[in-house]
């Protein structure tokens, strides 16, 4: 399978992944926009890709999920943005992807391609499924259903680390994995740092130790070992 995160994966994740992306393959819809057609193995793909989130977990299969929608390339969606006067803005904004708190994850295929490509630091499939975990609490507010408050807590200082370091590194200076996407929102920076943590695992451990800990402590995953 042509996906660089699942070659690095030891064998029995590898199974385990497969056996994910059967169940997901089996409860989601894959639906066509814009004139694409989808062809085999395009489901199994994205799928394979979301399942190595769901990993040494146990998983209710990103329940608020009903469809994944595939465009060819980047599209254009509607935003509205009322300013503190009440002031009305509207305008056409082009997306990679989204992620809908209720009903479908939209990928570009352009973008999920470029996700296959080793060297890539991006990976918009993670980063949207990323959202579906994000949502079980039932708000996309950058923190997933955690165990406790003390693990709440640690959450919640580890992604202020790792905004202080994105903000620090205004010209690449210290290297800072994590893109400045992230500062949009604490749903980006949980979205982004997952990215990170899967693709550059090496340089999330050492400028946001804090980070590592706890994503790995969350996907019950070390991608450091594999």
């Amino acid at each position: 399978m042509r996906i660089p995160l699942y070659r690095r994966l030891p064998p029995h994740d590898q199974r385990e992944t497969e056996a994910h992306a059967r169940v997901l393959l089996a409860e989601k819809r894959f639906e066509a926009a814009a004139g694409f057609e989808i062809r085999a193995p395009m489901p199994l793909l994205v799928a394979s890709q979301a399942s190595i989130l769901l990993l040494h977990r146990q998983s209710a299969y990103f329940p608020k999920l009903r469809s994944i929608i595939l465009y060819p390339a980047n599209f254009f969606v509607s935003t509205k943005h009322v300013d503190p006067a009440g002031f009305v803005t509207e305008a056409e904004e082009i997306r990679s992807g989204e992620s809908w708190i209720h009903g479908a994850v939209v990928l570009s295929w352009d973008e999920v391609e470029l996700g296959l490509d080793p060297a890539s630091r991006r990976n918009v499939v993670v980063h949207e499924f990323v959202h579906q975990l994000d949502a079980q609490t039932g708000d996309m507010d950058g923190t997933p259903p955690l165990a406790s408050a003390t693990a709440r807590a640690e959450w919640a200082a580890a992604m202020r680390d790792a905004r202080r370091i994105v903000e620090r590194d205004t010209g690449g200076a210290n290297h800072a994995p994590i893109d400045r996407y992230g500062l949009k929102s604490p749903a980006e920076m949980f979205a982004v740092a997952t990215e990170a943590f899967f693709l550059d695992p090496r340089s999330v451990k050492r400028y946001v130790p804090t980070l590592y800990r706890v994503l790995a402590r969350y996907y019950q995953q070390d991608p450091l070992a594999w």
